[in-house]
């Protein structure tokens, strides 16, 4: 789409240019340039580092390096054009290089990021802490995923394509275009846009991406372990279990408060999500997460003993189960498996 100057109500169109034409090179250029103005890729965005390259097995380097409000990092792939084919791969490889970084990790290499920037490093911790919010030393929500921005100034058919299919199965990668226009006395204009997924469509997406997700966990979930167990003469599913051990729980101890519930039912017999959550942070969660990972229905939300709602992992299966109902006989509950001789 052209840009329009509008001059006595006569509308002439901007000359548009390219950065190779006009000698932005990709690095020297691009880079320093959303370096230091991030939030046109959004306002959710701060930079740790440029030319990330911290890996025995590559020498490769990620553009850009960033963390979003909600913890997640985020790898920034430029590309001045269309040219640099299997962008995405790319960025695809970088993100998973990444998605096992540490808090710790981050902020040593926020504060080497600083350093070279002439900025005091001994802040890099507490602007990390402040721009996710978090007071914990070591959050427990630092990098639970990590999303991928490709930015060109054209993006091909096929990338395009991909990026689509990837995203349809649960990724975040966007794709945001940047052109350039020059004006008659020479001065550039840069157009950003986000051209996937369209921001005016992103609920729409989200409803569509979520729907994929729960058809595919449906399909795999025919040939999993169906095995339901008895708790006071009822029935359960594996997850529901849990909610119904806990539950029970509660009515025999109702003065119980969280650190007390913790002591009870450990997050190690769920594993890294744990056997139960505060409400705020299940909700917290569903604002970049649309697919539940607790019993969030009004019915199913359950009151501590100091007033503090909670919610129950619905994440359980073979894995885990019998972790949790191990424990649950040590508490004095009886659980068989249904049908069981």
């Amino acid at each position: 789409m052209a840009i329009y100057t509008l001059t006595n109500g006569a509308l002439t169109p901007l000359e548009q240019t390219s950065f190779l034409e006009e000698g932005i090179l990709e690095r020297q250029d691009l880079q320093k340039w959303l370096k230091k103005n991030i939030s046109v890729l959004g306002d959710d965005l701060l930079v740790i580092d440029e030319g990330f390259g911290k890996w025995d097995f590559s020498k490769r380097q990620l553009d850009l390096l960033a963390i979003d409000r909600a913890a997640n990092l985020v790898v920034i792939e430029l590309k001045r054009d269309d040219t640099g084919g299997h962008a995405e791969l790319q960025a695809i490889r970088y993100a998973a290089m990444v998605s096992t970084m540490r808090f710790s990790q981050a902020v040593e290499i926020y504060a080497n990021f600083l350093d070279r920037q002439s900025q005091d490093s001994g802040t890099a911790k507490s602007r990390l802490l402040e721009f996710i919010g978090s007071e914990d030393d070591e959050p427990e929500n630092f990098a639970t995923d990590t999303r991928i921005i490709l930015v060109a100034s054209e993006f091909s058919r096929e990338l395009t394509t991909a990026v689509m299919f990837l995203n349809e199965r649960d990724l975040d990668i966007r794709c945001v275009r940047i052109v350039p226009h020059k004006l008659p006395d020479k001065t550039l204009l840069l157009d950003v846009q986000q051209t996937i997924p369209l921001p005016e469509a992103k609920d729409y997406q989200v409803q569509v991406k979520a729907q994929a997700e729960e058809r595919r966990k449906a399909i795999k979930n025919s040939s999993k372990d169906l095995s339901k167990y008895v708790l006071d003469g009822k029935s359960y599913g594996k997850n529901r279990l849990v909610q119904a051990v806990v539950s029970a729980y509660l009515v025999k101890y109702p003065t119980t408060n969280f650190e007390q519930l913790v002591t009870a039912f450990p997050k190690a017999l769920q594993g890294s999500l744990g056997v139960f959550n505060k409400l705020d942070y299940h909700l917290k969660k569903l604002e970049t997460d649309p697919i539940p990972r607790h019993f969030g229905n009004a019915q199913d939300v359950l009151t501590l003993g100091d007033k503090t709602p909670i919610v129950i992992c619905s994440q359980w299966g073979v894995g885990n189960i019998e972790r949790f109902i191990e424990r649950a006989k040590e508490l004095g509950f009886s659980i068989s498996k249904e049908n069981a001789s």
